[in-house]
């Protein structure tokens, strides 16, 4: 961060998008994203699982619903490790989930409710989704997916949820995709993560 603003000083006319304090990042989201989900579902959203890191889809789906008075809960998944909604610092291995420190918009989010996830949890959520629906998704995706699968049972049947699968697989096939990175940073072996998965 430090380096971008001193390419801002030294560069004329220099623009950095910003995307932690940028105020058009939950507006997008909330004229956007939400938008389109509540015009292809009519309204009819019980919850919403996103994954956070700048927090702005998170809080510009819930500014959206809060302006249009819909029932749906937004629920903010969250990393374990990051201090979002005032989390404890700790450490993530997984890019894109997660903060470690509460920049301009994190301070401004409000969402329904939050869960947390571990490393693994992403590991297992993406392995999941590509075994199952041959969909090669990124780490907070799989973070989202376990959120949904470790509360499906506390969920009122019949409860319409959508799941916001931010990231695509192809910047993890180093990290979450591989057993040699998952054996060695997350300590669970190629054996054991595919009990986990569920494998036939």
């Amino acid at each position: 961060l430090n380096r971008v603003r001193e390419l801002l000083a030294e560069i004329p006319h220099a623009y950095w998008p910003n995307q932690y304090a940028n105020r058009n990042n939950p507006e997008a989201h909330a004229q956007g994203t939400m938008a389109e989900i509540d015009q292809a579902l009519r309204g009819e959203v019980d919850y919403l699982f996103v994954a956070t890191s700048t927090t702005g889809t998170a809080s510009g789906c819930a500014s959206y619903v809060r302006s249009h008075r819909l029932r749906t809960t937004v629920v903010a998944v969250d990393s374990q490790g990051s201090v979002l909604f005032g989390g404890q610092s700790g450490s993530r291995k997984i890019s894109g989930l997660g903060a470690g420190q509460v920049l301009p918009l994190a301070r401004e989010a409000t969402v329904g409710t939050v869960i947390r996830v571990s490393d693994l949890d992403c590991v297992l959520g993406c392995r999941r989704l590509a075994h199952r629906e041959a969909i090669l998704a990124g780490g907070s995706s799989g973070g989202v997916l376990e959120a949904i699968r470790r509360v499906a049972s506390d969920l009122p049947r019949g409860a319409n949820c959508v799941a916001i699968l931010h990231d695509s697989g192809t910047r993890y096939l180093d990290t979450v995709y591989d057993d040699a990175w998952v054996e060695r940073e997350l300590g669970c072996s190629p054996a054991r993560l595919r009990e986990l998965v569920g494998h036939d």
